[in-house]
């Protein structure tokens, strides 16, 4: 096992970013996110979870720091915490471009036009090895930026990389609920996460599928009765206010 507090690098010599990985930790910890409650844990034992799912997957190492600082700026679904978008600048000194970009993308996207381009794209059916092959048929992804409130631009294969670390930031948090027989926790969203999975290809499906082997039936039938229970409370809304 290699010490990475203990490997020395060549006087002015670039660092690689994984021989970095303790200075971005101790980046994390000292702005508080050692602190800050996260599903079921907190959130820098969430953050260092995203990160090792995404280099298990052998993932190139800018995306798996991305993922190690995927929702930074916070999120459409985390407000908990979230860095001003002003850190942007020594955050990008830090992971690189590449990286930043990414965290950005992921904190910026609005969960509503996510779902939106993942539903449209699931019907192609593509999957991971066909990507390069499908880029050139597809358009940009539509993307909304809710920082900026404008599109968010991205390019296709970023957008790939993005489902990948939506993913494992899923199956990270997951792991926990479902291992505390809490799936109630995921059930309103199952299928959207599902179909991200289908999108990807075979390779995500089977990661799903072993996380959630024997619960596929509970997890419907919790979706079922919160969609059920929200079209109630529609329409009770609509009747009360006619009344």
């Amino acid at each position: 096992m290699i010490d990475l507090q203990k490997l020395e690098i060549a006087a002015g010599a670039p660092v690689p970013v994984a021989l970095a990985v303790p200075k971005l930790l101790r980046y994390l910890k000292e702005h508080g996110t050692a602190d800050v409650p996260h599903s079921n844990t907190y959130f820098l034992s969430h953050l260092t979870g995203v990160y090792r799912i995404l280099q298990g997957w052998s993932f190139a190492e800018h995306v798996a720091v991305a993922g190690l600082f995927h929702s930074i700026y916070g999120t459409n679904a985390f407000s908990g915490f979230g860095l001003g978008l002003d850190h942007r600048p020594e955050i990008r000194n830090l992971i690189g471009d590449e990286a930043e970009r990414l965290v950005y993308a992921y904190c910026a996207l609005t969960n509503q036009s996510l779902r939106r381009c993942v539903q449209a794209r699931a019907k192609a059916k593509f999957d991971r090895a066909e990507l390069a092959s499908v880029e050139a048929e597809e358009g940009a992804p539509e993307l909304w930026d809710r920082f900026a409130d404008c599109p968010l631009i991205i390019s296709n294969h970023e957008f790939n990389q993005l489902l990948w670390i939506r993913l494992a930031d899923i199956l990270e948090q997951d792991a926990r609920w479902v291992k505390l027989r809490l799936p109630e926790f995921t059930a309103g969203l199952a299928y959207d996460w599902r179909i991200i999975a289908e999108t990807l290809g075979p390779e995500a499906i089977a990661q799903w599928d072993a996380l959630y082997a024997g619960q596929e039936q509970r997890l419907w039938l919790l979706s079922l009765r919160r969609y059920v229970r929200s079209r109630l409370d529609r329409i009770l809304v609509r009747f009360f206010k006619k009344n």
